[in-house]
């Protein structure tokens, strides 16, 4: 490479370093926008703290009878709310299309194909603003049994007083806080964030993260499969049957209703420590009983604790 190339080549490294410091200078400094591509073209957002919900397009559409659930929507916060009714709420920014919500047979369909990309959008994910956060709202009969729920969502996800047959989760990169439900089979998968799990009972559970934490409290299930590649696990409630907690790099702390004796437990740390009931053993243990329940984790490197019922 000649000299003057590679001189080119240094000097416009400078200047896209300098630039990314001063970027980061006006983020912190409350100067940052958002810029997004919509139906109207290109559109400037609002200064850090500044109240955007004038952009904002409230609308409500009533339904008959649906025991499907498939949204597919990203950016939006998107919450089931229990009442009287079967009914969307929900709030769009007016530069880009509002989504699409319809009835087809017994599913209500929930998606926003049409909009085109956005670029720095993070306003409508609520890290600037929560008055600024497009939302959806699904209404439901407290007495409605769903039989599928699938969601797929970047952004916030909040279901309460649910029951379903099969849920599916699938965030790319957000939160999920879910509580209070009933399901036959539980699938949640998110490639980075953070998953609340509260006062929830699950027949089979296959829960999937790369990188994030899942915590969760009054959990029960029968055979849970955990797999982080990167982050917390921490499990709080009744693991019956054969249950597979993995994680590359992290922890893995599990505190079950089961007694020890009830419940066989197999760990192996590649590097790292091992407690059981807060008692220090090898890093690779295996305690065998006569019981259909079992605990495996394994961890390439971090701790893994685990507490039984005494």
């Amino acid at each position: 490479m000649k000299k003057a190339t590679k001189k080119i080549v240094l000097i416009a490294i400078i200047l896209i370093v300098i630039g990314i410091i001063f970027a980061l200078i006006g983020s912190l400094t409350g100067g940052m926008r958002s810029v997004t591509f919509g139906k109207n073209g290109i559109s400037i957002g609002p200064k850090l703290g500044e109240n955007s919900s004038e952009n904002l397009v409230t609308d409500k559409y009533d339904f008959e009878k649906f025991i499907n659930v498939k949204v597919d929507a990203d950016l939006y916060k998107i919450e089931f709310v229990r009442g009287n009714e079967y009914a969307v709420e929900f709030s769009y920014d007016e530069n880009y299309e509002k989504p699409n919500i319809y009835l087809k047979d017994d599913t209500l369909i929930i998606n926003d194909e049409e909009n085109n990309f956005s670029f720095l959008g993070f306003n409508r994910i609520g890290i600037f603003s929560q008055n600024s956060k497009p939302r959806i709202k699904i209404y439901y009969p407290e007495t409605t049994k769903f039989n599928n729920v699938e969601i797929e969502n970047s952004g916030e996800l909040v279901i309460k007083d649910l029951i379903a047959k099969q849920i599916d989760l699938n965030i790319d990169l957000g939160s999920a806080d879910i509580s209070d439900i009933e399901t036959d089979n539980l699938e949640i998968e998110i490639d980075g964030g953070k998953c609340n799990i509260n006062n929830v009972e699950a027949g089979k559970s296959n829960i999937s993260l790369d990188l994030g934490e899942l915590s969760t409290r009054d959990f029960k299930t029968k055979g849970l499969k955990v797999d982080n590649r990167n982050g917390e696990i921490n499990l709080h409630g009744t693991f019956e049957g054969k249950n597979n907690i993995e994680c590359d790099l992290g922890s893995i702390n599990i505190d079950t209703s089961l007694k020890e004796e009830d419940c066989s437990y197999s760990i192996d740390v590649d590097l790292g420590s091992v407690k059981i009931n807060g008692k220090a053993v090898d890093s690779t243990i295996v305690n065998n009983t006569s019981s259909n329940n079992s605990i495996k984790a394994e961890i390439s490197g971090g701790e893994v604790n685990i507490n039984f019922a005494k």
